[in-house]
């Protein structure tokens, strides 16, 4: 990628309700949602020396692997396969997928 991804990806972020959590010169790290009802996502985005790193996961509370009798990890990945976090890891793939087709990437299966 030749351009400047960063307007492209606050846009996303804003257009999808992720909010900065952790910024660095060359990485923003963005969450949404408070896990009450679904639980968070979280994507952190570095672009250094013109090449592009994402990384997207969904993070479970105290409460929620309480209810999965510890189950559920306290993280996991938004990468398709097994029963855990399905809602929410279905979600977040779907705007990390947006993102990607607007950096002109191959979306996550």
């Amino acid at each position: 990628m030749t351009a400047d991804p960063w307007p492209v990806i606050q846009q996303w972020a804003s257009e999808h309700n992720y909010i900065p959590v952790e910024q660095a010169p060359d990485v923003v790290s963005f969450k949404k949602g408070i896990g009450f009802w679904v639980a968070p996502r979280h994507v952190s985005i570095a672009n250094r020396q013109g090449a592009v790193h994402l990384e997207a996961w969904v993070s479970a509370g105290f409460f929620m692997r309480l209810m999965s009798l510890f189950i559920l990890p306290p993280e996991i990945t938004i990468a398709s396969g097994g029963m855990k976090a399905v809602v929410p890891r279905k979600m977040a793939k779907a705007d990390v997928n947006k993102l990607l087709e607007r950096l002109g990437q191959a979306p996550i299966d």
